[in-house]
């Protein structure tokens, strides 16, 4: 493959990116009188993003594709090509994306001091609107597996069945799509009002009492381009086809008497907050506290492509009509008759039919996390603080995504035959991809909306999370040279589910999908963001040498400039690493689901002595299900970890005064400082080479560097 200037090899590369951010505050302060205060705060905030891929502008064509791609795509750049367990190719799906997020804020408050009491009533409201564009995969993005090339059985995965590179050398994709997508402009109105009353009863206890109410009207969008997915309504296409009792579909906002509002309305989020403060000897203080906070919604937690089914269209060409016995749209021949275009809301619930769909309700509850704490201070001789405390929390109706048009388990009992091609009763209603063929497999009539080839729900207010911690922290005020601060935390996060920003915002996070979207319950277990111990230290320590100090007080001149006055600074991390998740061929023929190994009862841990980069853990123990079952192993596995972390940053500096009102500082910093290296997450993927193994590295090597700084 030819690289065309390396575009095609850099798929995080830009030839364009910009983040332009304005923000203006207006505030006033009123004094009505020494217990009455207003304070008054309006905002106008505007973050924007500009993003080009270094590959835009290229055609299609070139690498063979068919005119009619490069003709009816809305943006040109390089494909993107994912190959099994190889590197990649090509630019990222969304490497084209436009932001214009305005936030308009008021934020009244009056305190009032009455007494004992000292009361704060105000309210926090703000209007956000986004206006954005979102490319996603405009050329196409096409996946290859081992799949059309595993034999002699087809359905069976092993170490050595099967290649990826040589099933895109074939042009047999194990899937692709292609998306024609709208530009959007959302507004969410929030709304919150609150009242805190602090009570200092004595002069050893002080309570504080607060109650604070959110609400986010639904989202709505300027021009009604919104879509959302009727679970239970009757589809109207099932009387014309004989299948009365067909449910569920698309439809849309401010049409056929919907409301514009995206969902409906949430308005019971009262959030109760409860403090104390007791002191009961003169060195030591005891606190604690409960409170119910509400997840944001509206834009900032539903995504940018919420709700535009109909309005942004995805085509996904036939890879294979039997399940993955036989190929049936090689690569050359993808999208040959063109991206299919955006109908809008003139279909109603005919829209997409026969096509994967975000299944979007109306019916989603906002989230909340309930946190509480209670922890006891002491102040130690030496200007030493310790404390020691608790801190947990519960997430609930916490955000999960899975797929909800899985085939029902009770089916998977008929094994090959869920892919016996049977006449297919939606051909007459649907114009592209599996369902508009003459025959379907037995597997995808069975399924709860078989007239959709997917219903993915990203929103689902079903995940939930706890959370419990040890945490103690030490604090040495800087005297005689020496500053000190130390925290240790001792947790366990336990989840069923990633939530939005997993694997994708946030650089390192890992994000674990559903194997059994019908069986979520087998899906808590340690989160994938568990850290079980973290211990941080930072440090100030003015070396004891010099005028003034310890030891060589009484040098001068040249001795006195070189040993004295130098300052070491640093921070220390030491931590464990997270729980390892494993995958495995995905051979259910679930229509939704994922696939996990199996373990024969023991233990994949591996002690240290027997453990090594070519073999993290016991892989033995792993073995793959059989065709149409689900793996055993959990969502994580419980005691096998990634490498922890042991990091110093040091940092060693020096200010030479020159005269009296101006001075040299020299600084020396170094990163890494020991050069440890910190090992990258083991390979989790049953079936891969390189399953157990750990062949990258996740921090950077050593890095010094040095600054002389001017200060008069």
């Amino acid at each position: 493959m030819r690289f065309y200037g390396n575009i095609a090899g850099e798929p995080n590369t830009y030839s364009y990116s910009i983040q332009p951010d304005w923000h203006a505050t207006v505030s006033d302060t009123h004094n009505f009188g020494p217990a009455t205060l207003l304070d008054v705060r309006a905002g106008f905030a505007r973050n924007g993003f500009d993003r080009r891929p270094r590959s835009a502008g290229f055609d299609p064509t070139e690498l063979g594709f068919p005119a009619a791609l490069a003709r009816t795509a809305q943006q040109l750049y390089f494909p993107t090509f994912n190959v099994g367990n190889y590197s990649g190719v090509g630019a990222r799906a969304n490497d084209k994306f436009f932001l214009g997020a305005d936030t308009y804020s008021l934020v009244p408050q009056v305190t009032l001091i009455r007494g004992w009491h000292t009361m704060r009533i105000g309210g926090d409201f703000r209007t956000l609107r986004h206006n954005t564009f979102n490319a996603s995969s405009p050329v196409g993005s096409y996946n290859f597996s081992t799949g059309f090339t595993q034999g002699p059985d087809p359905l069976r995965s092993s170490l050595t069945a099967g290649d990826a590179y040589a099933s895109m050398l074939t042009g047999t994709t194990g899937s692709a799509t292609a998306a024609v997508r709208a530009s959007i402009s959302y507004q969410t109105v929030y709304s919150a009002g609150y009242f805190q009353d602090d009570i200092k009863v004595n002069s050893r206890l002080t309570l504080n009492l607060g109650l604070r109410y959110d609400y986010e009207s639904p989202r709505t969008e300027r021009f009604n381009r919104l879509s959302f997915f009727d679970f239970d309504a009757i589809n109207p296409v099932g009387r014309e086809l004989g299948l009365p009792e067909l449910r569920g579909g698309l439809k849309f906002v401010g049409t056929d008497g919907n409301p514009r509002g995206w969902n409906d309305p949430d308005r019971n989020n009262f959030g109760p907050r409860f403090g104390f403060a007791y002191q009961p000897f003169s060195k030591t203080a005891i606190r604690g506290g409960y409170g119910l906070m509400y997840l944001p919604g509206g834009t900032s937690n539903n995504g940018y492509g919420g709700g535009q089914e109909g309005f942004s269209v995805s085509s996904t060409p036939i890879s294979s009509a039997d399940g993955g016995l036989t190929p049936f749209t090689l690569l050359s021949k993808m999208f040959a008759g063109g991206l299919d275009q955006p109908t809008g809301s003139s279909l109603g619930m005919r829209t997409l039919l026969g096509q994967g769909v975000r299944g979007d309700p109306r019916w989603v509850r906002v989230g909340y996390m309930q946190e509480w704490s209670f922890n006891v201070q002491r102040e130690l001789p030496g200007q030493v603080q310790v404390e020691a405390g608790y801190v947990g929390s519960r997430g609930v109706k916490l955000p999960a995504t899975f797929q909800l048009n899985s085939l029902p388990d009770r089916y998977l009992s008929l094994q090959r035959a869920l892919l016996d091609q049977v006449p297919n009763p939606f051909a007459p209603v649907v114009s592209a991809g599996t369902l508009s063929r003459p025959t379907v497999t037995r597997g995808q009539l069975l399924r709860p909306f078989p007239h959709f080839t997917g219903v993915t729900f990203p929103q689902n207010s079903a995940g939930s999370s706890s959370y419990h911690s040890f945490q103690m922290r030490l604090e040495r005020r800087f005297s005689k040279g020496l500053s000190l601060l130390a925290a240790y935390t001792n947790a366990k996060l336990i989840s069923d589910t990633d939530g939005l920003k997993s694997g994708s915002w946030i650089p390192g996070e890992v994000s674990v999908g559903a194997q059994n979207p019908n069986n979520l319950r087998l899906e808590r277990s340690v989160a994938p963001q568990d850290v079980s111990q973290r211990f941080v230290m930072n440090y100030i320590y003015e070396l004891p040498f010099g005028r003034g100090k310890p030891f060589l007080s009484g040098s001068r001149g040249l001795v006195s400039g070189l040993v004295g006055g130098w300052t070491v600074t640093g921070i220390t991390t030491l931590q464990k690493g997270r729980p390892l998740d494993l995958t495995a061929p995905n051979n259910t023929n679930s229509f939704g689901g994922g696939s996990r190994p199996n373990n024969n009862g023991q233990r994949a841990f591996l002690p240290s002595s027997d453990r090594s980069l070519n073999r993290w853990f016991n892989t033995a123990v792993f073995s793959q299900p059989e065709p149409f079952t689900f793996g055993n192993v959990g969502r994580l596995l419980p005691d096998v970890r990634e490498p922890g972390i042991t990091n110093f940053d040091l940092s060693v500096h020096r200010r030479f005064r020159i005269k009296e009102l101006a001075s040299i500082e020299f600084r020396t910093e170094l990163f890494n400082a020991f050069n440890t290296p910190q090992f990258g997450r083991p390979n989790g993927g049953f079936g891969n080479v390189l399953f157990g193994t750990i062949n990258n590295q996740a921090n950077s090597p050593r890095e010094i560097q040095f600054g002389l700084k001017i200060l008069y």
